[in-house]
């Protein structure tokens, strides 16, 4: 078990989105070894994630928070929120959908492609996919998953 780190910080809002952002208070060469990002396992006050402490540029680190994620938190720009993290040794994995790996058994190249994509990409084509609510949407979203990978887009919003 890595070291567990606590602190309380504010989200601040991240320019040009709706996402937001915590500043990590300590120095992250000194507690991990590395001027680099770092994988961690976060506690957003009791909310349990999976993140990246990113480098902001010489020994400054951030904690970036999506939409979503705010959300799942119940936080909002300016909110103050208790963090938790220790460094993540565990292996990222992310569940494919049935579907999906349906899919792939025609497009072996985009299974190829997937498989090629860091576990935060990896991660973000499997919601966008379980994010539509209707069958139709989510059919459409597998097909356009197969072209974007094939066209080697890392993301699914990417145009």
């Amino acid at each position: 078990m890595s070291q567990v780190i606590e602190f309380t910080a504010i989200l601040k809002k991240v320019e040009g989105g709706h996402s937001a952002s915590v500043d990590f208070p300590f120095n992250a060469k000194e507690l991990f070894g590395t001027n680099g990002n770092v994988k961690v396992k976060i506690m957003y006050d009791d909310v349990p994630h999976r993140g990246l402490l990113t480098n902001r540029g010489g020994p400054c680190h951030f904690l970036g928070i999506t939409k979503a994620l705010k959300a799942r938190i119940g936080k909002e720009i300016g909110d103050t929120v208790h963090i938790r993290l220790e460094k993540d040794l565990e292996e990222r994995v992310v569940d494919m959908p049935a579907d999906l790996a349906i899919a792939f058994e025609t497009a072996p190249e985009a299974c190829t492609a997937y498989e090629k994509l860091a576990y935060t990409h990896r991660k973000e084509y499997v919601q966008w996919i379980q994010e539509a609510k209707r069958p139709e949407t989510r059919e459409r979203r597998i097909a356009g998953t197969i072209e974007k990978l094939l066209a080697n887009k890392k993301e699914p919003h990417a145009k």
